[in-house]
């Protein structure tokens, strides 16, 4: 493994980010591979997605690390219920893993990015949410809802949407 980017300015700067959504997270592997893949992302056509956002700390470090802002061509959809796990839609392991694991985060995440006119926070239960905005084509989509069946309607609702087109510099 290679951990140059532990020492890269702007990893760290995407990194603080993440830091200031959640603070004490250890995941800079994580973080490293969202920002890579949120970069790369940011050249292709479509917009980015995640779903299971809680804090948004992936999604500050990615926005942050590609510089999301000035991407006026793009959105950032954040779908979360922003207030833990949905009991119906969880198998009963998956809800023992996660019982008291969550707080209500969703104005805290509206306040962090309020300066961001081109990143919508959508609260709602996933998948019902996902058809409350038109989504025409994704460049990133991030799904880590912590239970299995969300997670497939999410996926299965997405694939057809992501863009096809190939990042030129990967070739």
């Amino acid at each position: 493994k290679n951990c140059r980017f532990l020492r890269d300015p702007e990893f760290i700067t995407g990194y603080d980010a993440l830091l200031r959504q959640e603070p004490g997270t250890k995941t800079r592997w994580r973080a490293h591979v969202s920002q890579w893949a949120g970069f790369h992302a940011s050249k292709l056509e479509g917009d980015f997605v995640e779903t299971g956002v809680n804090k948004a700390a992936f999604s500050a470090s990615v926005m942050k690390y590609a510089r999301f802002g000035e991407l006026e061509d793009k959105t950032f959809y954040l779908f979360d219920t922003y207030c833990g796990l949905v009991e119906d839609l969880v198998d009963p392991s998956e809800l023992a893993a996660f019982k008291n694991r969550y707080v209500d985060s969703y104005e805290m995440v509206v306040r962090s990015f309020a300066h961001y006119s081109n990143v919508k926070v959508i609260r709602g239960v996933v998948p019902q949410s996902l058809h409350t905005v038109d989504i025409e084509k994704v460049a990133y989509l991030s799904i880590d809802m912590n239970c299995a069946a969300p997670e497939r309607a999410t996926l299965e609702y997405f694939w057809p949407k992501m863009t096809s087109e190939r990042y030129r510099d990967w070739e």
